[in-house]
């Protein structure tokens, strides 16, 4: 019966696992597939160029180049499988994720002063401000490159868990904690919501109704991209700290016991089992259930890069028609209307020069006029079959 309950407790551990690898792959797709369409969208489909979706385009490339190394690294990490990655490999990796994380991050607060100028400058749409925000992106990506380049040589390589930020948990450890979810995280927000408030302040001088459609529109998708930033790496970084802490008290507690048993081992009265039986373990318990709420939240930080396409989709039109093109596949439909209607007006052209020639033509009678849709729907059925 013990065996028994070993076995189904790792099953049940494997299962999970398995879950939280097909939900974060399935994630994964969708951001590819999506931030695949936005860079299709800006190169190749004809829209106005205007500074906010030059932005958009680098944080698509962020978003895209980050996901599939945070991909790999989380399901190496839960399946322990680290052994199969080189140190080289986690230092690049890592610097990749690193610097596609504090380029997205910059690039939302790019966004939330684009929002305030498009809001409140009625002369928005002018050139230089395209050219300042692709230099302005430009310039984010090269800074946060260079910048990055001291924390990947940090990084360390674990037969278990693949890549580590640091093998010990000092307190140089804990300050580049913070340091990363202030400068990721925190101040982006605080900046943004510093925006937010010169934004309404300024804009008290307009009407509500002076804003166009796409003004509006492009306004709120902003703030989505915003929120869903807020909320999904909210618990991601609380609970980073939670297992930082728990993790150094559970080392503290071993390292605790280890003293207690080599005391033990000098003793006459007192054993090493009745050290350990006596030893609580609540702590350890702890650490494994923060650990596995970790995970988790890895997986909700992750859906934030996912939900990014959806909001340009729902929110723009041009990225919804471009998404529509290949999701929907309208431009096909678009070909075959267009070859519908030269074959009806070549149609009614022949029937002009008939009715011309005299009346020795004979017209068809048909027992209903047919419109020019049911042609093409007629035309279309015959070439598909």
């Amino acid at each position: 019966m013990d065996e028994l309950e070993e076995n189904d407790t790792g099953l049940e551990l494997n299962v999970e696992v398995l879950i939280k690898c097909v939900l974060l792959s399935l994630i994964g797709v969708v951001c590819i597939v999506g931030n695949l369409l936005v860079i299709r969208t800006l190169i190749f489909f004809k829209y106005p160029k205007i500074h906010l979706y030059v932005m958009i385009g680098g944080l698509s490339v962020a978003d895209l180049l980050k996901i599939t190394p945070e991909i790999l690294q989380n399901v190496i990490r839960w399946t322990h499988k680290g052994d199969v990655i080189t140190s080289e490999w986690c230092q690049s990796m890592f610097y990749l994720v690193e610097t596609c994380t504090y380029v997205a991050s910059c690039h939302l607060v790019a966004l939330s002063i684009i929002r305030c100028i498009m809001l409140t400058d009625r002369a928005h749409y002018s050139k230089s401000y395209v050219v300042h925000a692709f230099i302005s992106s430009l310039v984010i990506w090269v800074l946060t490159m260079l910048a990055n380049i001291p924390n990947a040589k940090a990084i360390v390589k674990d037969d278990d868990y693949g890549c580590l930020r640091s093998a010990s948990l000092n307190a140089e450890t804990e300050r580049n904690s913070y340091l990363k979810v202030a400068f990721s995280y925190a101040l982006p927000l605080i900046v943004i919501a510093i925006v937010y408030v010169v934004t309404w302040y300024f804009t008290q001088r307009f009407f509500a109704d002076s804003y166009s459609h796409r003004e509006r529109r492009l306004s709120r998708m902003v703030t989505l991209l915003i929120v869903s930033f807020g909320i999904c790496k909210l618990p991601h970084e609380i609970v980073s700290f939670i297992v930082f802490y728990q993790s150094r008290m559970v080392l503290t507690s071993f390292s605790n016991l280890k003293l207690d048993l080599d005391m033990s081992l000098n003793s006459t009265n007192i054993s090493a089992d009745d050290m350990l039986s006596d030893y609580p373990t609540h702590g350890s318990d702890n650490y494994h259930l923060w650990g596995n709420i970790y995970e988790y939240c890895d997986i909700l930080a992750v859906l934030d890069l996912a939900l990014r396409p959806f909001f340009y989709a729902k929110l723009s039109y041009y990225f919804s028609k471009s998404f529509d093109e290949v999701i929907n596949c309208t431009s096909c439909r678009n070909n075959s209307n267009a070859s519908c209607s030269e074959i009806h007006q070549s149609r009614e052209g022949a029937v002009r020069m008939g009715s011309q020639s005299g009346p020795s033509v004979t017209p068809l009678t048909v027992g209903r006029e047919e419109s020019p849709d049911d042609q093409c729907d007629d035309i279309i059925q015959l070439e598909e079959a």
